[in-house]
C-alpha cells in the first residue's frame, strides 16, 4: 500500500469498544502516513526477509534432497502384501496363513472332484475312490485334510492355539499343491 490508499468504514459499536475505537485511529493514522520511496524500500525489503527466511526454515522438512539426508521411514504396508510381509520374517505362528491355504484347498478339491460345499476327508475319499486314484492319493488327500480340520479346530482355543513353523507351513502347501496336481487334467498342466 502507498500513502495514496485510503481506508474507509466504520465498526458499529467502536464507541462502546475502547479496542475497537483504538484499532479504528491507529488505522487512520496509518492510512495518512507519507512513507518515503526508501522507507518504502526497507520495509519491502523486510517483509521480503522474513518470508525468504520462513521458507528456507520450512521447505526443506519437505523437499526431496533433504530426505536422503534423513533416516528412512518405516514403510506402511496393507492387505495382502503386508500380511505377506508380516509373515514372511519367519519369526510368525503360520496358523493363519495355513487356514487361508485350507480354504483354498477345500474350494479346490471341491471343484475338481464335484463335492458341492461340504469337503470332508470321507467325502473326498470316497470320491477318489469312484474316480480310481493311486493308494498314494486315497491315503495323501484325506490324512493331509483331516490334519488341516484338527488344527482349524484346535485355533479356537485362545489360550493355547497351535503353532505352525515355517517348515511345517511349507511341508502341508506341498502335500497340498501335489493332490490339486494330480486332479488336473492334463490339458490344465
Amino acid at each position: 500500500m502507498t500513502g495514496d490508499t485510503r481506508w474507509q468504514g466504520r465498526y458499529r459499536g467502536a464507541a462502546d469498544a475502547p479496542v475497537l475505537a483504538s484499532l479504528r485511529s491507529a488505522f487512520e493514522r496509518l492510512s495518512s502516513a507519507r512513507l518515503t520511496r526508501a522507507a518504502l524500500s526497507i520495509t519491502t525489503l523486510v517483509i521480503a526477509a522474513a518470508l525468504l527466511l520462513f521458507a528456507a526454515t520450512v521447505l526443506p522438512r519437505y523437499a526431496n534432497y533433504v530426505r536422503s539426508l534423513l533416516p528412512p521411514a518405516a514403510p506402511t504396508v496393507a492387505g495382502l502384501a503386508g500380511r505377506v510381509q508380516y509373515y514372511g520374517d519367519g519369526h510368525h505362528n503360520l496358523l493363519a496363513p495355513l487356514m487361508t491355504y485350507k480354504l483354498e484347498l477345500e474350494s479346490r478339491l471341491a471343484a475338481a472332484l464335484r463335492l458341492g460345499t461340504q469337503v470332508s476327508p470321507e467325502g473326498v475319499e470316497s470320491a477318489l475312490r469312484k474316480r480310481g486314484a493311486g493308494s498314494e492319493l486315497l491315503r495323501d488327500a484325506p490324512r493331509l485334510l483331516e490334519q488341516l480340520r484338527v488344527l482349524d479346530l484346535a485355533q479356537s482355543r485362545p489360550a493355547s492355539p497351535p503353532v505352525v513353523s515355517e517348515g511345517h507351513f511349507r511341508e502341508m502347501v506341498a502335500r497340498g499343491d501335489r493332490i490339486l496336481e494330480q486332479l488336473e487334467p492334463d490339458e490344465q498342466r
